[in-house]
C-alpha cells in the first residue's frame, strides 16, 4: 500500500501545473471581470500577511489554540476508542467497526460538507465541524452500547472531513494567500502537537484510574473551549493590526 501511495503521488505531483500559462490560460486578476468574481467568492484580496505580522494576531493564537483542542481531541479518541469500547462491554468485532465506520464518515465529510466553507462561509463551516466534535465526545462519555458508539463515529468521521478541508481555506481567509503555506505549516505543528499529547494523556488516565471516564470529561472541556475560541475569528481584526 505504501508503494502505491507513493507512486500515485509522485505521478500526480508531476502532472501539476504551478502557473495558469502553462495550460494556455490567463491567470486570476489578468481579466478584471474574472478577478471581481473570484475575488469576490474568496475574499482573499485585501489581504497578505506574512507569518511575523500574523504572530501579532489574536487570530493566529487563537486558531492555534483551536488546532490544538481539536488535534487533542481526534486523535486521542481514533487511538483509544477500540479500546474504550471494550472496557465497557462492546464486543471486539463491533468494536472494530467502530474505526471503519469513523473512516467512511470521514470521506462523506471530506467530499459532502466541504464545500459549505463556499456557500456558508469557511468559519461557519469551521464551527459547525466543531460542534460535532463537542456533540460525539459528549455522547462518548455515556456511552455502554454500540449504538452509542456507532453516532459518535460518525460525528467524529463527518467533523474531520469538515474540518480539514476548511482548515486550509480559513488561514487564507483570515490571512490572505502571501505566506499561507507556512503559515499552515505553523498551525498543521500546533494540531499535531494535540495530536501527540491526546493518545499519551488518555492512556495514562486509563492506566492510573482503569477507566476512560476523566479522560472523556477532559475532551469535553477542550472541545468546548474550541468551539468557544473559534467564535472569536474575526478577519477584519487582523486587517486592523496589520
Amino acid at each position: 500500500m505504501s508503494g502505491i501511495i507513493l507512486v500515485c503521488t509522485v505521478l500526480a505531483a508531476i502532472l501539476l501545473r504551478n502557473d495558469p500559462r502553462d495550460m494556455g490560460l490567463s491567470p486570476y486578476g489578468a481579466d478584471n471581470k474574472v478577478h471581481e468574481k473570484v475575488s469576490a467568492k474568496t475574499h482573499f484580496k485585501t489581504i497578505s500577511v506574512s507569518l511575523k505580522q500574523a504572530l501579532r494576531t489574536r487570530e493566529f493564537w487563537l486558531l492555534a489554540a483551536v488546532l490544538f483542542c481539536y488535534g487533542f481531541c481526534f486523535v486521542a479518541y481514533q487511538v483509544h476508542i477500540v479500546v474504550h469500547a471494550i472496557d465497557v462491554g462492546v464486543s471486539s468485532n463491533n468494536a472494530a467497526l467502530i474505526i471503519t465506520i469513523m473512516g467512511g464518515a470521514t470521506i462523506v465529510g471530506q467530499l459532502g460538507l466541504g464545500g459549505i466553507g463556499d456557500r456558508l462561509g469557511n468559519k461557519r463551516a469551521f464551527v459547525f465541524g466543531l460542534g460535532c466534535i463537542l456533540a460525539a465526545v459528549s455522547l462518548i462519555a455515556f456511552a455502554r452500547e454500540f449504538w452509542y458508539f456507532g453516532v459518535f463515529a460518525v460525528l467524529m468521521g463527518l467533523a474531520f472531513g469538515d474540518c480539514s478541508t476548511q482548515e486550509s481555506p480559513i488561514v487564507a481567509w483570515l490571512f490572505g494567500l502571501g505566506s499561507h503555506g507556512t503559515i499552515l505549516g505553523v498551525f498543521a505543528f500546533a494540531f499535531t502537537c494535540g495530536a501527540a499529547l491526546g493518545p499519551l494523556v488518555f492512556g495514562a488516565i486509563y492506566d492510573a484510574r482503569g477507566s476512560y471516564q476523566l479522560a472523556s470529561y477532559i475532551s469535553i472541556i477542550l472541545a468546548v473551549v474550541a468551539l468557544f475560541l473559534a467564535s472569536f475569528l474575526k478577519r477584519s481584526s487582523v486587517q486592523q493590526k496589520v
